[in-house]
């Protein structure tokens, strides 16, 4: 699990999707597949190369 800056933790879960979800761990905020989430990493690389 990865935490950010919001205090919010990033969990990887079942059939491959990655979840945002609360402090306490036990709520789910949103949900994206991977392929949507590898798309906004590669997305934000590029927006810090300029």
């Amino acid at each position: 699990m990865l935490r950010n800056e919001f205090t919010k933790t990033i969990k990887i879960i079942p059939k491959d999707k990655i979840a945002l979800i609360d402090e306490s761990g036990m709520k789910i905020l949103h949900t994206v597949t991977m392929e949507v989430a590898g798309a906004m990493v590669k997305k934000l690389i590029n927006i810090y190369k300029e």
